[in-house]
Parts: C-alpha cells; sequence; structure tokens
C-alpha cells in the first residue's frame, strides 16, 4: 500500500475548490486520502502570493505528498518547484496548459476561449446541467493569466517526479498533440481518453478519471 496519502488539488483558471468538491474529494477521501485544494487567484492577483499560499499547504503536511493539477495550474506547479526544494511524490496532470510553443499555444487556446461557448469548451457539449458551473467560474487574476506568456519551465534534471499524464480527444482545449509534447518533457506517462471533456473531474465519466489516477498512486 503506497503511504503517501495527502493529495493537493490545484484549480485551473477560473476554477474554485467546488470543481473538487463536487465529486474528486469524496472519492479520494474515501480512499484513505486527506485532501487539500489550491486555487490560483483567491481574490489575490500576484503569483508569488499564489506559491505562498500554496507552500503554506505544504509545509503543514506532515507526509509526502501528492500535486493533482487541472488546465493551467500545472505552470503554477512549474514555478514552485523551480523556488522551492519541496517535491511531491507523484504529479498527476490533467489536460495541463502546454509547456512550450507558448506563443502559439496561447493565441490557440485565446482564439477557442472567445470563440466557442463554455458548454463547448470546457465540456464539450457532454454536461446537461452544466449552467451552474459556469456560473460559479470567476474572473482570473491578469498577473496569474499571464503565466501563460511568462511561465519557467521545470528543470526536469533536477528531480524525478512519477508524473501522468490524462487528457482528451474530445477536450476543446488542449490539443492531444500538446499532451505529447509535455509527456516527452516531463518523461511521464500518458493517457487519453476518447469522450471526456476538459473538466473532466465534472465529466459525466468523472469516475473513470478518478480510479486511474488512485490506480496509478497506488501502484507507483
Amino acid at each position: 500500500m503506497n503511504m503517501t496519502k495527502d493529495i493537493i488539488f490545484i484549480c485551473g483558471t477560473e476554477h474554485s475548490e467546488w470543481c473538487w468538491n463536487e465529486n474528486f474529494i469524496g472519492y479520494f477521501k474515501g480512499k484513505g486520502y486527506n485532501t487539500h485544494i489550491h486555487v490560483l487567484s483567491n481574490g489575490h492577483t500576484d503569483v508569488d502570493e499564489s506559491l505562498k499560499r500554496l507552500k503554506n499547504i505544504i509545509v503543514n503536511i506532515d507526509s509526502k505528498f501528492i500535486l493533482v493539477t487541472h488546465s493551467m495550474g500545472n505552470l503554477i506547479v512549474n514555478e514552485f518547484l523551480n523556488r522551492n526544494q519541496l517535491f511531491p511524490s507523484a504529479l498527476i496532470l490533467l489536460s495541463p496548459y502546454p509547456t512550450n510553443h507558448r506563443i502559439l499555444s496561447a493565441i490557440r487556446i485565446a482564439y477557442n476561449y472567445y470563440t466557442i461557448s463554455k458548454e463547448e469548451l470546457l465540456f464539450s457539449n457532454r454536461i446537461n446541467n452544466c449552467e451552474k458551473y459556469i456560473k460559479l467560474l470567476s474572473k482570473e487574476s491578469p498577473n496569474i493569466r499571464k503565466l501563460t506568456l511568462t511561465y519557467s519551465k521545470p528543470n526536469v534534471l533536477k528531480f524525478a517526479i512519477p508524473t501522468y499524464i490524462m487528457g482528451s480527444d474530445n477536450d476543446k482545449c488542449i490539443p492531444v498533440k500538446s499532451l505529447v509534447n509535455t509527456m516527452k518533457f516531463y518523461g511521464a506517462t500518458l493517457k487519453i481518453y476518447r469522450d471526456i471533456c476538459h473538466d473532466s473531474m465534472l465529466d459525466p465519466d468523472w469516475e473513470k478519471i478518478a480510479f486511474d489516477i488512485y490506480r496509478y498512486l497506488e501502484n507507483k
């Protein structure tokens, strides 16, 4: 049995605790994990402040910890790993933001953000009651959004963290091609689903994602 029992769930842009509380928190608590949530902005406008809050969560955990990020949350983790010597025992990236071709990636993702509906962008029109989630989306700090252009790449030679990347052919925000590039960069394991939406923790098949994360953590 894996003895690492603390998971920190890191939100993507415009999301907060509700996106993890809906399904994943109860699931992983039921599996015996202690759970924590880090919101990128949470009323703050500075990347340094966001990193400070993440560090405060980590230093108060007695055991090793796991980071589970969604979408742009991986960029905050990259910054954290470059500035600290506190490394997770595992890193799970759900539809992570591309870690190369930053200008082209930012343009393509911004184009989709402004030209297609939230129902399609985040949920691929798979969730009948997604309006309740869309109402919960919050405006992200411009300084947090700026990370898409200013992010640091982690020095992968500096540490070896088991990394599991999960994405979907049906994700309208993060293309599979970028996931393959991210996989190569991290030396990660990659799993691609056929139908899951970008907000996979809220997808009708969210339990498939949760189970695959759980199985990876227990077997690594």
